[in-house]
């Protein structure tokens, strides 16, 4: 589910629409003017080559590349462009209880972690959560119940981040 009236996430809790006093932050690379570009670019084409000489992840870019797109080229654009967090839903009764989130990737989202806080910011509990291949979505269980925020952020192969926290009311 998106939220048509901004990029930000739509959030349900037990299946309801639900807007909370929410912040988005997302991990985004600064400005890229001159030679910041000449940097990103050359990097990306250092990550593609090293994914060529690398038999696993080479094998894996091909099964992901396009008939008419190389390996290089596959590796290059996963480099340049990172997960994107669609949408949280939360369950629980007055209390979290589980969250699915929805995150996607030109390539592959390769691990979603969740941190919970508390009313004083303090991180009660952090895990990864895992893949649900019906849903194509991540679950994490959460053990703290109590949970003021919650931070979610999306990592892809070539270490691309990106994160969404959500403040409860």
């Amino acid at each position: 589910m998106k939220n048509h009236k901004s990029n930000l996430p739509l959030f349900t809790w037990n299946g309801e629409p639900w807007h909370p006093q929410y912040t988005m932050h997302k991990a985004a690379p600064p400005a890229l003017t001159g030679e910041g570009v000449k940097l990103r670019v050359k990097n990306a084409v250092i990550y593609a080559t090293n994914v060529r000489r690398d038999k696993r992840l080479r094998e894996f870019y091909e099964s992901c590349s396009h008939r008419r797109s190389s390996v290089h080229r596959t590796a290059v654009m996963d480099y340049q462009h990172g997960p994107v967090i669609e949408a949280i839903h939360f369950t629980g009764k007055r209390q979290l209880a589980s969250l699915l989130i929805e995150a996607t990737d030109n390539v592959r989202v390769d691990a979603v972690k969740v941190i919970v806080y508390d009313t004083a910011n303090k991180q009660l509990e952090t895990g990864l959560a895992i893949y649900q291949e019906e849903e194509q979505a991540w679950l994490y269980e959460c053990q703290q119940n109590t949970a003021a925020s919650v931070q979610v952020i999306a990592m892809d192969i070539p270490g691309n981040k990106t994160s969404a926290k959500i403040q409860f009311d």
